[in-house]
This record gives C-alpha cells, structure tokens and sequence, in this order.
C-alpha cells in the first residue's frame, strides 16, 4: 500500500484522498500486516464487518474499491504472485438511498439574490458568476468537480 501510495496515487486524478485512505487503512486494517499473498476472502470480510460499524456502506465500497485496485495492480505490474483478487469474492455492502431532496424554488431564489446575480447584468468578477453556476448545476445536475472542469480544462 505505501508503493502504491507513493507510485502510483500521484499518477491518478483522487490522489490526495487515495493517500488519505491508504494512510487509515496502514493504520487501522488488520490485514495490512500481513503478507499480500497472505490476506485472504475472511481478511477482507472481517474488515468490511468492522468498517460498517463506523462509516456508510458507500465509504466501505469506496475503500474496498481502492483496496482491490491495489491488489490487482501489484499483481499485473509488480508480478505479485496471487492467483485472485481476495476482494473479488467479498460481498459489497448494499448501497444506500440515492438523494431525492430538491431544491424549492424559494430555496433557488435566495441563493440568487444573496449571490447578487441579475440575468440582465454580463457577469465580470468570480463572484458574478455564483448565480450562473448554480443555476447550470440545477439544470445539468452536474456537480462541482464537473462545473470547475468546464472553467478549468482539466
């Protein structure tokens, strides 16, 4: 996990929050101990359990995700010598609700008015343009790493 971490997290687009994760899991998995070719299916299952009790199923499946991906990388570029992927045969946690709450239109209007936007004034400064992205994320439902990249190019 730390080769990875220093190898390979600055090459990926969440490297910040994939160190982040990498560094929870050193600290606290008890798998991590162990030698990779060691770690089996009841390793990850018994993690999984744990983890549950302190975060959301969508947090464990986020965490398994980076797990596996580490696991799978050290086996395709590191000639790891494991046959399978022990996350592979872990049930995921079920997910949970999607979001269903909506905006109101009272709600939409504050926003706009505390922002200052004015649909008749050609915005000039950062902060003109508050309203303008609020309103794009609503009818595109884009969120705000999406709506950065259209101004930013990355």
């Amino acid at each position: 996990m730390e080769r990875f971490s220093f190898e390979e997290c600055p090459k990926r687009k969440g490297q910040r929050w994939e160190q982040v994760r990498i560094v929870r899991l050193l600290r606290t998995a008890d798998f991590v101990d162990k030698q990779i070719s060691k770690i089996r299916p009841e390793d990850i299952r018994d993690w999984r359990d744990k983890r549950l009790k302190e975060v959301s199923p969508a947090t464990v499946n986020r965490e398994l995700n980076l797990i596996s991906g580490i696991i799978t990388h050290a086996i395709k570029e590191w000639s790891v010598p494991l046959k399978d992927n022990p996350v592979h045969s872990v049930k995921r946690p079920p997910a949970t609700k999607s979001r269903t709450r909506r905006w109101s239109q009272d709600e939409i209007d504050a926003i706009l008015k505390l922002s200052g936007w004015d649909i008749n004034v050609k915005p000039k400064k950062g902060r003109d343009f508050v309203g303008w992205a609020v309103l794009l994320a609503i009818e595109t439902a884009m969120r705000l790493g999406e709506l950065c990249s259209i101004v930013t190019g990355k």
